[in-house]
């Protein structure tokens, strides 16, 4: 018999992060996959400040620019980046 496991979506993990209900390795979970779908750059600036701290700690890794892009959430350069 196979066993099922409840995987929370991630609105559910934003509320369960908000209520402090996450330990640090959920949090740092949530916050790789906030970076992963380039959501944390589009959520309230906690969010985007909170990713940017974790990414300079090396907790979390910057998504893979295809499977951002892939998603239509990739971060806008500005003029003259490239």
């Amino acid at each position: 018999m196979k066993r099922k496991t409840k995987v929370a979506s991630l609105a559910d993990q934003i509320i369960a992060y908000e209520d402090g209900e996450l330990d640090d390795g959920r949090t740092v979970a949530l916050f790789q996959r906030l970076v992963d779908t380039g959501l944390a750059w589009q959520l309230q600036g906690h969010y985007g400040r909170t990713a940017l701290a974790y990414l300079n700690a090396g907790l979390v890794h910057p998504a893979e620019a295809a499977d951002v892009l892939m998603m239509g959430t990739a971060p806008v350069a500005k003029e003259g980046e490239s």
